[in-house]
């Protein structure tokens, strides 16, 4: 069996969306990433790493190109996983994108473990974001207010929505900002804002309120009311943003939950105590350049790649010059 035991950058996944925009091509400093992106298409996501059913991402370069995620993991998921559980299906638990939202994502909910139960086709789906870049109109809904009870809210749904901001927790997003979105949080990223995602391998969703607008095909997107009522945790509250200090050197931890833990490492060198070998490590690259090099391959480091570190690699060091990364690994 051959190992896998080399940094594995993916093809990028554009994804055009009706909310989606540009921004992504933009400078790190202008909050994107210069991205090259599809021409006059209104992008709203780009998949990194995916290993779906629907959407399998597929190696750009080196010894495995042209491979899918999936078809590695057939060929050996150890080397990949290491202690890491899949999925229950056989997949790589994580999916990592980045999100440019030109205008308001939909106010939405996603399943919990415990709720993913009660839809035969349902995924439990939590996730994370780290916030790339925000307008001065840059806006995050996570959570509720104490504005009206469920009650309050159920009828708002059933109503059509458009008394619903009253009731959603509102803050004003900055660069390097994490919010971590348990599933059965309620939520909705705002227009002019460009983040990082990790999430768990799903891609069930149910929407609110989509503010009044038309999908790509000019007709209403789908509401999942009665749906999103059974997953909305409403006795727990949000959790509170995390803003790490962009200037400090080293790891900084940003959330930690079953699913994944997710992290930011700031500086020009990262070295030291820093390895895969229990599990795989997924470096997002949100500034600077550099290069990877451990025993058996060294890889340059440009802003917005994404690697996948599987667990066979071991021990690797990071040098670079305004080095910025997301870094996201398996659950606690």
């Amino acid at each position: 069996m051959k190992r896998i035991n080399q940094p594995l950058r993916f093809e990028r996944v554009f994804l055009e969306k009706v909310w989606g925009g540009r921004s992504l091509a933009k400078s790190p400093t202008e909050g994107g990433l210069g991205l090259t992106l599809p021409d006059d298409v209104p992008i709203g996501e780009t998949w990194e790493l995916v290993d779906r059913e629907d959407v399998n991402s597929v190696v750009a370069e080196g010894p495995w190109k042209g491979s899918t995620l999936n078809e590695l993991m057939g060929e050996n998921s150890v080397d990949l996983l290491g202690d890491l559980p899949a999925t229950a299906e056989g997949r790589f638990p994580l999916l990592v994108k980045y999100i440019d939202a030109a205008k308001h994502l939909s106010v939405q909910v996603h399943p919990d473990d415990q709720t993913q139960s009660l839809g035969a086709d349902w995924q439990a789906k939590t996730e994370a974001w780290v916030i790339l870049g925000s307008t001065d109109q840059g806006r995050i809904y996570h959570g509720l207010t104490e504005a009206g009870t469920e009650a309050d809210f159920a009828a708002a749904c059933r109503a059509g929505g458009e008394d619903l901001e009253p009731m959603l927790r509102v803050h004003k997003p900055t660069a390097g900002q994490c919010y971590f979105v348990p599933g059965g949080t309620i939520h909705a990223i705002g227009a002019g804002v460009t983040l990082i995602e990790v999430q768990q391998n799903s891609d069930t969703t149910f929407r609110v309120y989509d503010w009044g607008r038309m999908g790509l095909d000019g007709k209403p997107r789908d509401i999942h009311v009665e749906e999103a009522l059974q997953c909305i945790a409403f006795d727990e509250d949000a959790p509170a943003p995390v803003t790490p200090d962009a200037s400090a050197p080293g790891r900084t931890r940003l959330a930690t939950c079953a699913a994944f833990r997710m992290g930011v490492v700031n500086g020009d060198l990262v070295t030291g105590d820093t390895s895969t070998a229990k599990e795989p490590v997924v470096l997002a690259v949100i500034a600077g350049a550099g290069k990877l090099t451990s025993a058996v391959a060294s890889v340059e480091l440009n802003t917005g790649d994404v690697w996948l570190l599987p667990a066979a690699l071991g021990s690797y060091e990071v040098a670079g010059e305004g080095l910025r990364l997301v870094e996201m690994e398996g659950g606690a």
